[in-house]
C-alpha cells in the first residue's frame, strides 16, 4: 500500500527524516509508515506526539486527518 502523498508532504515540511519523526515520537519506524500510509486513523495523542515532534501544528495535522477521512467516508459509501 503506498503512504498518503498529502500527510507524507506535510511531514516534509519539518525538513526532519522520517526515521527521525519516528525516533523523536518514540514510535518504531514501521507504526510511522502505517499512519503514513492511514492517517486518517490517527488520535489524538498521536497527533499531539506528532505535532511536538516535527513542529507542525497539531490542527494541521487533525485537519489533515480528518478531511483524509471524509475522503474514505465517501469512497466507502458511494452508491
Amino acid at each position: 500500500m503506498k503512504t498518503n502523498k498529502e500527510f507524507d508532504d506535510l511531514l516534509e515540511t519539518s525538513g526532519m527524516k522520517l526515521s527521525v519523526i519516528a525516533k523523536r515520537i518514540g514510535v518504531e519506524p514501521n507504526s510511522l509508515y502505517r499512519w503514513r500510509q492511514r492517517p486518517e486513523i490517527l488520535n489524538s495523542e498521536t497527533i499531539m506526539k506528532i505535532s511536538a515532534a516535527t513542529g507542525i501544528d497539531e490542527k494541521t495535522i487533525s485537519s489533515l486527518s480528518l478531511n483524509i477521512a471524509r475522503k474514505v467516508y465517501k469512497l466507502q459509501h458511494a452508491s
